[in-house]
């Protein structure tokens, strides 16, 4: 059951548009995707066709896509299929953040959060080390969502108990203690990744300075949209209202999708 709010905090609600809309940080394509994504997922059966082919119309106009996405998409549309887990992309293929939707919608069900969360990430994303970022990051929203500070137990079990890569799970482990000196935030990896977008929103308190010192570190799209997700879920969207300025959806349309996603959590 989720708590009730405390005075002042961000509701349910809030912190769901808050999630969508810190993706923003990584560009509008990305922001898109994840979408796409939200929409379909609200959809009586989810089409992973449909939700491909509509993907791969941001191949046809100017965007701003990641090249590990934007590679993954152009095979799938070459070849009706994902890449091979060891074609991808040696291992610099990033966060895959347009997952954050499945944590809007499975925040309370953790099986559904986990699978959808791997196989959604896998379709873009297939190297290990990718998939369970995806998971993590899933993971840490969804504690976030519920108006859960501590997130870090909640992602290593989900790790530790479905045998994700045990390099990916000791960086979790140890982000209490781990400096920002050891982070390698301008890394492509997705476990580099996933370790400052997470080490952020444990340490670094105030949002928009932990974005800038990304982009001053020259973090790639991916890193920097998991790290405004993370802290949208966590502060609510009045924390990250300056990363809409280049959002290729309206806000009002983005806001109507997080909370429709938020609201089938809580079966209205």
């Amino acid at each position: 059951m989720t708590p009730p709010t405390r005075p002042g905090a961000p509701t349910r609600s809030a912190r769901a548009r808050g999630a969508l809309l810190g993706l923003a940080g990584g560009g509008g394509s990305l922001l898109r995707l994840a979408t796409v994504l939200g929409e379909e997922l609200l959809a009586p059966e989810l089409d992973l066709g449909r939700t491909v082919s509509r993907w791969l119309e941001l191949l046809d106009a100017p965007h701003d896509l990641p090249p590990a996405y934007a590679t993954a998409l152009q095979f799938l549309r070459e070849h009706g299929a994902p890449p091979l887990p060891d074609a991808a992309h040696d291992g610099a293929a990033g966060v895959p953040v347009h997952v954050v939707p499945v944590a809007l919608l499975t925040a309370e069900h953790p099986a559904n959060l986990l699978s959808g969360a791997w196989h959604l990430a896998a379709i873009t994303h297939p190297a290990a080390d990718a998939t369970w970022a995806a998971v993590a990051l899933a993971v840490a929203l969804a504690r976030l969502l519920q108006g859960h500070r501590d997130f870090v137990a909640d992602v290593t079990e989900a790790l530790r108990t479905n045998e994700a890569p045990v390099a990916l799970l000791e960086r979790v482990r140890r982000l209490p203690v781990t400096r920002r000196h050891e982070l390698a935030p301008a890394s492509l990896d997705a476990a580099s990744g996933l370790e400052a977008a997470l080490w952020l929103n444990w340490h670094e308190p105030q949002p928009l300075r932990g974005v800038a010192w990304l982009h001053a570190e020259g973090a790639p799209a991916t890193t920097r949209a998991a790290t405004g997700a993370l802290y949208g879920a966590l502060r609510g969207e009045a924390a990250l209202a300056s990363l809409a300025t280049d959002a290729p959806v309206e806000r009002a349309a983005l806001a109507l999708l997080a909370d429709r996603l938020a609201r089938v959590v809580h079966g209205h």
